[in-house]
């Protein structure tokens, strides 16, 4: 719909104060990076980076300028004269962009830029285009399912399921405060167990009971979220009562910088929990995990936020002790 390509059903797209919709895709001043690349396959580098220049009938020596300006910008000088089927598969992302803001548009769309690339390429481009587009100063949108190309590479970011905004912000505000579970597994991933909530106490679908760090109002069909790395993890012995949920560890995996478990709390109830490298716990022992409680987060049958008691009661003094 941006580009111009898909038609509009409600709503308006609005660029620098004007609405574009009435435009065709050519007239829209926008660059657009596709997901399969989508080079010409029998035109060379420069060529391909000069096509939109050419469409709009600029001088010859401006757009060998401009190619050669790019080429640089994108490290392929050198690369001119090769075609695409020669390139590698970062390289060829690389003549893309390069061909997407040759036309130095008002807004980049990026389709799920590096879904084709090996593992090995992705962070060293991802890096390249973040680079690339604090340079140019170039406003871009971005389309991707991993979330980790969304939180290392956006100022903002906009969740969406089913054609509907889930939530909107920065990384901090959609990993700290997910407005919904399906943000909280989505961005940053987070353990989602459900169960109904009765003030303190979790009672898990097939689990153990969780008593959680705070108290909350009765919910039936309740999700708690809890992140992997902000669980605590400690030998079972002297636990009992506290905050938390007792458990064994089925697997245990060293990935260098942290180790992950795999913690089983019920008969087919598992956490994953990460902890840093000191940390040294083995499969088939007794842990106790606890967490702090604004690192727990639950949602109520609807999705939406339930808030602990004690803040709602606290909020609710303070008005009255306003009005008095």
């Amino acid at each position: 719909m941006l580009a111009g390509f898909v038609g509009v059903a409600s709503g308006n797209i609005i660029l620098d104060g004007e609405d574009i919709q009435h435009l065709p895709p050519y007239r829209r001043e926008m660059g657009l990076v596709f997901q399969s690349y989508a080079l010409f396959p029998h035109m060379t580098v420069a060529e391909n980076i000069a096509f939109g220049l050419q469409m709009r009938r600029q001088p010859r020596e401006a757009i060998a300028s401009r190619v050669a300006e790019l080429l640089d910008l994108v490290k392929l000088t050198g690369y001119e004269a090769r075609l695409p089927r020669q390139l590698s598969g970062g390289q060829q992302q690389r003549v893309a962009l390069a061909r997407a803001i040759a036309i130095d548009p008002k807004v980049l769309l990026l389709d799920e830029p590096l879904s084709n690339l090996d593992a090995s390429l992705r962070q060293q481009v991802a890096h390249e285009i973040r680079l690339l587009q604090k340079a140019r100063g170039l406003t871009t949108i971005m389309v991707t399912h991993d979330q980790l190309e969304a939180m290392s590479m956006a100022d903002r970011l906009v969740v969406m399921r089913n054609g509907r905004i889930e939530q909107a912000g920065t990384q901090r505000d959609l990993y700290e405060r997910p407005a919904s579970s399906f943000v909280a597994s989505f961005i940053g991933g987070s353990n989602i167990v459900e169960g109904d909530l009765d003030g303190a106490m979790f009672r898990a679908v097939e689990a153990e009971p969780v008593r959680l760090a705070s108290t909350y109002a009765p919910q039936p069909a309740c999700r708690l979220a809890l992140r992997p790395e902000r669980i605590v993890m400690a030998p079972s012995a002297g636990h009992a009562g506290g905050p938390g949920v007792t458990g064994t560890i089925e697997l245990a995996t060293y990935l260098g910088a942290t180790s992950e478990y795999l913690v089983r709390i019920g008969p087919d109830r598992r956490l994953v929990v990460r902890s840093s490298v000191g940390a040294d716990h083995r499969a088939g022992e007794r842990v106790f995990l606890r967490w702090s409680a604004q690192d727990e987060r639950v949602f109520d049958s609807q999705d939406r936020v339930v808030a602990p008691a004690v803040k709602a009661a606290s909020a609710q003094l303070a008005v009255s002790t306003g009005r008095s």
